[in-house]
This record gives C-alpha cells, structure tokens and sequence, in this order.
C-alpha cells in the first residue's frame, strides 16, 4: 500500500474552507470567530491600487512593567467584583436569572437524544447471550456484597452477613415538612402547599418586611414612563396581598412620579450619590429596581460593569441601612402593558423578601462607651425554612462543659459547596445550614498553584459564615464533580494544621464529599414475560368517598440507594476534543495510568418522573462520596461516619426540595436531586461560562 493516498492532517489545512463545520458550528458567531482571520484591522481605510501607501514607522514607548502589572491586577479585581455581583444576583434574582440565561449565544446542541425502553431491553437481551458479560444486573446484586450470584446456576442467594450492620438498602424518601407562617401561628406544610400561597392566607415565617422602593428607569430608553408607574404600583399590590408587609412608593425630589427615576444610567454614580444622601435614616427597608437594557446583559459590556462597580460601592458606604438593588431586565416591566403575569410578580415579590436583612437590636442596660460594641445588626429571614423535628432528640453527657452555647441546634449541619468553572477562571463556592435558614456565596478568580489555593480559599469562606452562631457545626465540605487525589491531599494537609488552631470557635466535625451529578442509570423492571404491567391499587381511605379528595400526583419521586460495597470516583476524562469540530490525532496525547480514589462508602440519589415509563427510563442520580473525616478536639460527636454519611444523603434530599420550593433549585430537566447549596453553585457556572470576559 506504498502507493496510497497519504492521510490528510487533522485539523484541516488553513488553505481549506470550513466546508461542514460551518454546519456542525450551525453559523453561530463565536464559534466562527476564533476560526477567522480579518483583512484588515477595523475601521482602517482602503488605500487605492495605483497609489502606494506609506506606512510611517512607529517609535515604541517604554512602559515600565510596575504599570503593566498594576494594570493587570485592576483589571483582574474589576473583573472578579463584577463576577462576583453576577453571581449573587443569578442566586437571588430568579426573574434575572432567567433573562440572563436567555441573552447568552446558544450553544451547538448537545442535549442526549431519549433513549427508548425497547432499545434497552433489545442490549439487554444481548448482552446476556454473552458467556463473559453478566447484564442485566439487580441492584442488590450489583451494590450489595450480602447478596452472592452463582454464576453457574444463573440464581442469586442472600447470604447472612451477621458483622455488617443492618440497614436499608434501597429506601425512599419522603417529601419533608416546610414550616411557614398563617397568621400568628407557624405551621408546617408539604412543600406542593406553597404554590397556593395566596389562597391558603400564608404569611412568612418571619413577619412581615416593610419596603419604600423606587424604580430607576433609562432617561429617553424604550421604556415609557406611564408603563413603569403601572409596574411599580402592580408589585405594590402584589407585595401587600401575599402578606409579605407594605410596599410603599418612594417620595423624593429626583423623583418625575411616585418611586420613578429617569437617568442616564451611564452617569448612575453621579445621581445616586445625592439621591442616597438624603435618606439619612429612613424606618422601612430602602429597595431600588433598576432596569437594565437588553443590549447591555454582558459582562463585557462596559455600561452594565460600570452599573454592578457602582452598586457595590453604594452598597459598601451604607452600613447603617442596607440598601438593596434589584435588577431586572426591561422588557419584563414593558411585557405587563399587554400581558397579567401574576406568578413573575410573585417571583419578584418573593426574591425582594428572601433578599432583605431583618434588622435586630441588642437591648441594653446603658451605654458604656461612645464606641463600643454594636447594638445592631441584620440578619437573614427567609419566607419558609424546613421544619424542625416535632419531638428533639436529648443527648445525655457525663463530659465536661462544651464550648458551645447552643443546645438545640448541637451537631447541626453546615454544608459548603465548591466546584472550578469549566473555562478554569472561576471557584465558586455556596454554604447554606440544616434547615435553610442561613446562606452565602462566593466567587473568585483562580490563582496560580489553583488547589492548594482554592483550599484555602474554601475553609475561610466556611469559617466565616460558621462563626456567625456558637453552634458546635458539623461541617459538610463537598466538591461538586470529581475530586482528584492531589486536591483531598491538600485539603487533609491544610486541615490538619489547622484546625488544631481554632481555639475561637466551638467544636466542630469534618467531612470531605464528592458529589457527581453527571451519571444517569437506565432501569428495566424485572417482570415475567407472561405477567403484563397493570396499574397499582389504589389503597382505600377512611375519609368520605362522597367528597373530593386532592391529592398531587405531579411530584417527582426520589429514593435513596446505600451501597454495601466501595464505589471507586470516576476518573477525570481526558476527552477535551468532545465538543470540537474534528478528531484529532492521538499522536501527542497525554497518557494517564491514576486510578481513581476509592471513597469511604457511598450513597446514591435516585430521581424518578411520574411521567417516566415503568418498562425502562432513564434516571438521573447523585453519587455523594465520602472521602475523609475530622473532627477537632473535645468534639462530642459520637455517631460513625456511616450514620453521619446516610443522615447527610438524606438532608441533601431536603435542601434539594426546599431549593426548587423556593424557585433556586437547578433545571429540573438536568440536575433535578442538587441540594440548595450545590444547586446554587451549579446556577453561577451557567452565569458565568458563557461570558466573553476579554
């Protein structure tokens, strides 16, 4: 075969058109863009052919390379703040959220195409025609060493394990109770109760939060005057109707009507300097809606960076009465001239309450000294937290007297999430407690030596939000994705040498998790061939079959799997041309033998749609690995790290249903069993991967 045709080179030529990746790439802009070449730079102008140019010779100037890198790094702190704003707002703001997600370039699709019950059971059917394969599997036979498969017979017997300890397998879990207001009394409700806030006379669990908003609208821009005081009166309504407390319009000499404020938003610092001076003291909440133009939803628009960099710095000069900006896009105020959406007012209404601080004053006898401690302070009061236990469970110790000054709240839950972007710029990171009732976010650009970094970065983001209450925490530190061997190093490393040293702070435990969202698992049901599927009984009820019995029948199922045996990470792809237009060559190619970490035990989130078949489906889970505990010294913690692992799966399920309850959980199509914090987590990546940030 000396004289065939030699192979061409991967990718093509640059003498070559794109030819099909002009297909493949569906025309999209920022894909062709960094497979083009300009002609000339933009703006110059073309010389005629008979007249030659001349070019003039430039002399470089000297820059001194303090000047570069002082550049540098005020671009980097530019950049990381505006991130960081972005990254809260899509948390908090889920009206912004959605129209931000919906101005990104949408990307080439990738979306895996269903996969239907007969194809799986036609692979299933050949695989157990091959001796060497063994497939179909059960769960018992696959995650439970208990149960032993006699591969000869082709039976499976339960053999008694009398030194394991005894647990439920495969269990499911039961939606948990939420504990909101209805007057002056707190109840606790199913989480499907809450879309019926209205109805059903529900107040928050808190109280009531009074606000004086003004809405600040682009002088002479697309949006009229007459539709943003229709606007702003209609979330007036809303707010007081669904009991949240007053919702009063602004009065201000700035003001061209009752809360309305016409400026040009590219000298926004300039007016909003004088206009915050002159609330010195002010008794409601102040809420300023800001609507931003379409045009500017980027982060590499210079316009809507010089509006994030102005709210922080408003936001930062007052600490005496938290102002809140509340972003939102203006076509969704110009939408309400045609249109009734009642459910986005609520959105709004309900973000606008989660987002605002209840102030808290410390009674005093006198006041010792001019500057003394404070004896105020503003603290997060959400609409509905989960439940607390009805009947608390009393620890009877014969130690010592703890550190720590709670009793109720012992050996509660602190969750904290991390994960890299996929660009590898960013570290997000989240915390949220047991219940819900407390939660942060963060966001910072990647240093140089990035895990060693990012663990540090970590443990101070959680240490500070822990030493908000005297509570002796169990600390959850979980990596959303797969953590590699060098980053749980750093972390056992760092911990080791520090948490010896948190002399200020109560006891506490430590676990290290990895959670993995990216695996789904395709499900046969296990039926004779002669036995058709028949619907299940419905069991009897004791109530009156004369009338109406509701009963909602749309919520998603979830279960819990607790594996007997050790389920290893999976490994990091090394794949990085998946999504590229052509295959290259292997030539060159890393070459990694790692294994991949073996956790301590494992526990899986099952996830099953009520519209999903019985036959066969795909299901989404969540693999949560234990991967190393700590604990400090004179912890009072006694449970194993098996109790603490399953009580943590099934508190992940609880924030998971109180996230989507409360509208920040993620796409219920893609990661539908993250927890609130990991959920959040999620939500900044969509924000932020998309970004041209150049």
């Amino acid at each position: 075969m000396s004289g065939a045709l030699p192979r061409p080179a991967t990718p093509p030529p640059a003498y070559l058109p794109l030819g099909a990746s002009l297909l493949h790439m569906q025309f999209h802009h920022p894909y062709l863009l960094p497979l083009s070449k300009p002609l000339r730079p933009p703006g110059a102008a073309v010389a005629p052919m008979t007249i030659p140019s001349v070019i003039p010779v430039s002399v470089p100037t000297p820059v001194s390379p303090a000047a570069v890198l002082g550049a540098a790094s005020e671009k980097s702190k530019s950049l990381e703040a505006a991130g960081s704003t972005i990254a809260r707002e899509v948390v908090e703001n889920v009206v912004f959220a959605k129209a931000w997600r919906a101005s990104k370039v949408h990307a080439l699709p990738c979306k895996q195409d269903d996969i239907w019950p007969a194809d799986l059971a036609a692979v299933a059917g050949i695989i157990s025609r091959v001796h060497a394969l063994d497939g179909p599997l059960e769960l018992s036979s696959f995650l439970d060493n208990r149960t032993e498969t006699n591969h000869g017979a082709g039976t499976l017997s339960l053999q008694s394990a009398p030194a394991a300890p005894e647990r439920n397998f495969f269990q499911r879990l039961e939606p948990p109770m939420l504990s909101t207001g209805k007057g002056d009394h707190v109840m606790q409700l199913l989480p499907s109760s809450i879309r019926f806030w209205g109805k059903l006379g529900l107040t928050p669990l808190g109280g009531t939060k009074d606000v004086t908003s003004f809405l600040i609208i682009e002088d002479n821009g697309p949006l009229q005057l007459q539709t943003a005081a229709t606007w702003l009166r209609r979330m007036s309504s809303v707010y007081s109707g669904h009991h949240l407390g007053s919702h009063n319009l602004g009065i201000h000499a700035l003001c061209i009507s009752d809360g309305i404020l016409a400026w040009r938003l590219d000298t926004l610092r300039k007016y909003l300097v004088s206009f915050i001076g002159g609330f010195s003291s002010v008794s409601n909440s102040l809420v300023i809606y800001l609507a931003i133009p379409g045009s500017a939803m980027s982060l590499a628009s210079p316009l809507f960076r010089q509006i994030l960099s102005t709210i922080k710095r408003i936001q930062k000069s007052c600490t005496d009465y938290p102002v809140l900006f509340h972003l939102l896009p203006d076509a969704v105020i110009a939408a309400h001239d045609w249109t009734d959406n009642v459910a986005e007012l609520e959105a709004i209404c309900f973000s606008v309450y989660q987002r605002l601080p209840r102030p808290v004053t410390r009674t005093m006898s006198r006041e010792i000294l001019e500057t003394g401690e404070p004896t105020r302070a503003y603290f997060q009061e959400p609409l509905f937290t989960l439940s607390r236990p009805i009947t608390p469970t009393v620890l009877f110790s014969q130690h010592g007297q703890a550190r720590s000054l709670d009793v109720l709240d012992r050996h509660m839950f602190l969750h904290v999430g991390y994960r890299f972007s996929s660009c590898g710029k960013w570290l997000l990171a989240s915390c949220v407690d047991q219940r819900g009732e407390g939660y942060d976010v963060g966001s910072w650009l990647t240093q140089d030596d990035v895990e060693t970094s990012a663990v540090v970065q970590i443990w101070n983001f959680a240490a500070q939000f822990a030493r908000r209450a005297n509570i002796e925490w169990r600390l959850v530190i979980t990596k959303l994705g797969v953590l590699s061997a060098s980053e749980l190093d750093a972390w056992i490393h760092h911990l080791s040498a520090t948490v010896p040293l948190c002399r200020d702070m109560p006891p506490f435990h430590i676990s290290i998790l990895s959670a993995d969202c990216t695996t789904s698992w395709p499900l046969l049901q296990n039926l004779p061939s002669n036995v058709s599927h028949q619907a299940l009984p419905r069991r009897t009820s004791n109530k009156d079959s004369t009338k109406p019995l509701y009963m909602d029948v749309s919520t998603a199922a979830t279960y819990c799997v607790f594996p007997t045996i050790r389920i290893p990470l999976a490994a990091p792809t090394t794949q990085h041309w998946a999504g590229a237009s052509y295959i290259p060559d292997s030539e060159g190619a890393p070459v990694t033998d790692t294994l991949p970490l073996l956790p301590i035990s494992t526990s899986i989130l099952l996830h099953s749609l009520p519209k999903q078949a019985a036959a066969g489906a795909i299901y989404p889970t969540l693999h949560v690995h234990l991967l190393h505990t700590l604990r400090s010294p004179d912890s009072s913690l006694a449970c194993s790290d098996d109790t603490v692992h399953q009580e943590i799966t099934r508190n992940y399920h609880e924030l998971a249903v109180l996230a989507h309850a409360r509208g920040q959980g993620s796409d219920e199509d893609d990661h539908p069993l993250l927890p609130l914090h990991l959920a959040a987590i999620e939500i900044m990546h969509d924000a932020l991967r998309m970004e041209d940030t150049e």
